[in-house]
């Protein structure tokens, strides 16, 4: 038996709270954790490497395993899932090897910052991917972000309607509103607010390839002169709106922009305006050691990409702005939700996923990818939100009813 196999043999002895069965290349099965636990996970060991690699790289290294098809699993979310629950355990047992890795990826990670060019960049590797990919997995108008799911059996179409319609009900939009959308995405968001809510909408983004599908929409669409469409930074935006709303782009930001991106929003945000995001956040235990390492999903999935600090955009709010937050709902089980079923829906196009060129450890890559990302979510080490800030010195009337939380959750129009 190799040292990296006793070596990780003797760290999963240690598991807590869940079960593993692991079968090795050599055709014998091994029991990890407590057989009584619900949560149960099973791993098929295809290649010996899996083990050094893990023993290298940590969760990082197992997922680069995965990609080239060192192990596979019936249930790879619960093997997230065992792996979260058991984190501090599994970091304390790595060694200097695993830290080491961990501190290449962050100088990676660090090369990949969000500057004006470095953003465009970092964009462009996932978001300019192929539009028809994205249009395999995701829903008919594809968002590319967490759906709310106003029932448990709820279509993914009408949870996505049900997300956009929260963010506005919010926002209290009206007729004539101006607003801004930053991160366009395909274009759903900004046809919602000028179709349901007669707003005049301008949505920028920095994605080519959304932006010319998102044209076609907007153009094709009876509301086309009510939404302008840009190809432009956040930094560099111009003028005055009376909501802003965003939907998971902030994870581009980056910590260190923080304040540039806030600052950029209370100007653009005219007196008694408000502000709706959506973004992915990261539990603020780990928000400190998650920042000092780069991960899997910056490295193969979202280069530059940084999960939120909910204390940090506090602080941010308050060095450099006038707003501040009026409403705060957490949604990270709807992600998981919505994870689960894009997942579903990328295995059933699979066929069609290749018949685009992408290449089998391109569909292991992204199945690890949404795996990973449903285990996280509902684990709760990372989560999501929608947030409503407000500037300071807006009228009650305007957005502080007491009885507004209760109408947003009923899904009445506030």
């Amino acid at each position: 038996m190799s040292w990296a196999r006793k070596a990780l043999f003797k760290t999963l002895a240690g598991l807590r709270e869940a079960h593993l069965t692991m079968t090795t290349p050599d055709g014998l099965s091994h029991s990890f954790g407590d057989p009584q636990t619900t949560l149960r996970a099973t791993i098929h060991v295809h290649n010996e490497r899996f083990f050094s690699r893990t023993m290298w790289g940590g969760d990082d290294g197992a997922g680069d395993a995965f990609l080239e098809g060192d192990w596979t699993s019936p249930d790879p979310v619960s093997v997230v899932r065992l792996a979260v629950r058991n984190l501090r355990h599994l970091e304390q047992n790595a060694g200097i090897t695993s830290w080491v890795s961990g501190l290449i990826n962050r100088f990676r990670h660090l090369s990949r910052a969000n500057t004006l060019h470095g953003s465009r960049r970092n964009i462009a590797a996932h978001y300019d991917l192929s539009n028809e990919f994205f249009g395999l997995f995701l829903d008919q108008q594809m968002l590319y972000s967490s759906a709310i799911f106003p029932a448990q059996h709820a279509t993914l179409e009408d949870a996505q309607v049900e997300k956009m319609d929260r963010l506005c009900r919010k926002l209290r939009l009206a007729p004539g509103d101006r607003v801004l959308e930053i991160g366009t995405g395909w274009g759903a968001f900004a046809l919602h607010a000028a179709r349901k809510y007669g707003c005049h909408v301008t949505t920028t983004t920095i994605s080519r390839q959304q932006h010319d599908l998102a044209a076609q929409r907007f153009q094709a669409s009876d509301v086309r002169d009510r939404v302008l469409l840009l190809l432009e930074d956040y930094r560099l935006l111009r003028g005055q709106f009376d909501k802003i709303a965003s939907i998971e782009m902030f994870e581009a930001v980056g910590f260190k922009n923080y304040d540039k991106f806030f600052t950029a929003c209370d100007r653009l945000l005219a007196p008694n305006g408000a502000m709706a995001m959506q973004t992915i956040t990261m539990n603020e235990q780990r928000f400190k050691a998650y920042r000092k390492s780069g991960d899997w999903i910056q490295r193969h999935i979202f280069p530059g990409g940084e999960l939120a600090s909910l204390r940090e955009i506090q602080n941010s709010l308050a060095r450099c702005t006038a707003l501040g937050a009026a409403h705060f709902e957490d949604i990270g089980m709807h992600y998981a939700h919505t994870l689960a079923e894009w997942r579903r829906r990328f295995h059933a196009a699979s066929d069609q996923v290749r018949a685009l060129g992408f290449d089998e450890k391109f569909l292991r890559m992204w199945d690890y990818y949404l795996a990973y990302c449903e285990g996280a979510f509902r684990e709760r080490y990372i989560g999501a939100a929608q947030l409503l800030l407000v500037k300071n010195g807006t009228p009650d009337a305007l957005y502080g009813e007491p009885w507004q939380s209760a109408a947003i959750s009923k899904g009445a129009r506030a």
